[in-house]
């Protein structure tokens, strides 16, 4: 949590404590970086998934893990959170599985520079 707070300067927040993970999946909570109500940076951790206001099953949180960029905008499901309740994730990296049928390779994408994206 203290080197997450330096490297975005965050100042005056207390934080959640949390460990390091080397692999957090969908519905496992994560750190955030995002607005507080004054406007200033806070980490707070959030669970992955999203439950849209609609939703009448909180299940539907493992079903709405990923958006696509080119839709994110106008998908019922994500457009509200996309408008108003942003936030960042900061990663070291994350895999991209790759193949075909039941045959799949993961590959570990990092940034060029820096420790973080």
């Amino acid at each position: 949590p203290e080197q997450l707070a330096a490297y975005f300067d965050i100042r005056g927040h207390k934080y959640p404590l949390y460990g390091a993970s080397y692999n957090i999946a969908p519905t496992q909570l994560a750190p955030v970086v995002r607005l507080d109500e004054q406007g200033d940076l806070a980490i707070d951790l959030l669970r992955w998934g999203l439950i849209p206001a609609w939703a009448k099953d909180r299940r539907i949180a493992s079903q709405t893990i990923n958006a696509r960029a080119e839709s994110v905008a106008e998908k019922p499901s994500f457009r509200q959170a996309y408008r108003r309740r942003r936030c960042l994730v900061p990663q070291s990296g994350y895999f991209e599985w790759i193949g075909e049928g039941r045959q799949k390779q993961p590959y570990a994408v990092v940034p060029q520079e820096g420790p973080l994206f």
